[in-house]
């Protein structure tokens, strides 16, 4: 009787210990689409609030740099609710790597796979035939806009929105906007 009461009490205290203190947002779905007019459009998003990703073998130092970096903006523009955790490829289908296409328009991209709204499992891309093209400093904010649409926001493409993170056109990105912070408050409900 002893022991099934100890059984007992340890699956109370797991239940409630992950109840408690669980910080893992799952897989929802999002209403309000967002607008142009709105500063934030509303894609896809990825399935919680921290994403786990690994850098493809052969990925400069340069490259990790930029993404960490604008990791780090993203976490600290959304008050530590939105990150990146690097791991290994074993843990996870996230990847981030730079390809030298000179041929290409993209500077960097973000491709994924998707059920529903949800990414289930994204690539982000640097292309290096550009790297001399932006400073550091613009390459981080690149890397950030990349994060976002990880995240869940789309492109903006309005001549308005020319100043925002989530303009479409690679260079002179500031950070997240108020309109944009706005927008992932929405979609992950912090």
């Amino acid at each position: 009787m002893l022991s099934k009461f100890i059984a007992l009490t340890g699956i109370v205290c797991f239940v409630l210990f992950f109840t408690i203190f669980s910080s893992t947002t799952y897989a929802h779905t999002v209403s309000n689409n967002g607008s142009e007019s709105e500063g934030w459009v509303h894609g896809t998003h990825a399935t919680s609030k921290t994403q786990k990703y690994f850098y493809v073998v052969g990925t400069e130092q340069f490259w990790r740099d930029r993404f960490n970096n604008g990791a780090s903006y993203t976490s600290s523009e959304t008050g530590n609710q939105l990150k990146m955790v690097n791991d290994s490829a074993i843990n996870t289908n996230n990847y981030v790597e730079a390809q030298n296409v000179s041929n290409a328009t993209w500077v960097a991209r973000t491709v994924y796979n998707t059920s529903g709204q949800h990414k289930t499992t994204w690539w982000i891309q640097f292309n290096s035939a550009y790297k001399n093209e932006y400073s550091n400093s613009q390459w981080d904010r690149i890397a950030q806009h990349e994060i976002t649409h990880v995240f869940g926001l789309k492109d903006l493409y309005e001549n308005y929105n020319d100043y925002r993170l989530m303009w479409w056109q690679a260079g002179n990105y500031t950070g997240l906007t108020t309109a944009e912070k706005n927008g992932l408050k929405y979609i992950w409900g912090y």
